[in-house]
């Protein structure tokens, strides 16, 4: 670097700003989603474009950098772009859409996510149809060969992918479902939410009237077994009442069994 004869300080360093890299893919068609959509004015070429930047999803070839673009012309207004009725911008926007526009205005928001089929090509060569060197060449999106969206997982029943999903508890004693028992009668196939209850009443209530209720006249059966007692820690007697096996010290027998 050369220094400055009169104040023998060097020069500054200038940094030159390249245009960013162009991607190069193997030549084919594919499906892309938009990731970015953006309208600007050309100085260069004096004309309103839209830009479209894709990213293949099933590409499985040479490396690449950068990201794919698809321009569209909006015209040579300065004030603001425009799409004519035949132009390729409004032809992919009723597509896209998948009716006619009702409105005069829009914007690009509705092609960001959206997954196109494109066909890639590549440039060897310039504005002048003169080849140019492999180093120099670079991939175009050609054609947007119709669009499509990406499918759920299972279209055809559109269910959960879990398969049990929908299947419903069962009571391990009966094998039933837990609202329906297969025989109520029985004791030992009642549901767990009818014991449940019968063991948390704190008192018998099977032959007392409550609230103008008529008595239960149903028989208590005496019965006598040792079991452990959640309540006490402890083996105490047990009676039955009314097909549910109670504790005698939780529940004590209104007839005095013991």
């Amino acid at each position: 670097m050369r220094a400055n004869g009169k104040t023998g300080r060097s020069a500054p360093t200038v940094t030159i700003s390249l245009e960013t890299m162009r991607p190069l893919l193997d030549e084919g068609r594919y499906l892309a989603r938009c990731v970015e959509a953006t309208c600007e004015w050309s100085r260069r070429w004096r004309k309103w474009v839209a830009i479209l930047k894709m990213d293949p999803l099933d590409y499985a070839g040479q490396p690449y950098i950068g990201h794919l673009c698809k321009f569209f012309n909006l015209g040579q207004d300065p004030k603001r772009p425009h799409a004519g009725a035949g132009s390729q911008f409004r032809k992919l926007w009723i597509e896209v859409n998948g009716a006619q526009p009702t409105n005069a205005e829009t914007g690009l928001e509705m092609f960001v996510g959206h997954v196109f089929e494109i066909e890639v090509s590549t440039v060897k060569t310039d504005r002048e149809q003169k080849p140019i060197a492999p180093a120099l060449q670079y991939s175009v999106i050609r054609s947007l060969a119709g669009s499509t969206t990406l499918q759920p997982s299972n279209p055809a029943t559109l269910q959960p992918t879990n398969p049990f999903a929908q299947v419903q508890p069962s009571n391990p004693l009966t094998l039933q479902p837990l609202n329906k028992p297969s025989n109520p009668d029985n004791p030992l196939t009642q549901s767990l939410s009818q014991r449940s209850r019968s063991l948390g009443r704190s008192q018998p209530t099977e032959n007392y009237p409550e609230h103008g209720a008529e008595p239960n006249s149903a028989p208590l059966v005496q019965s006598t077994p040792t079991r452990h007692c959640y309540v006490h820690g402890a083996a105490t007697e047990w009676w039955f009442r009314q097909g549910d096996a109670v504790c005698g010290r939780c529940h004590p027998n209104p007839l005095g069994v013991n």
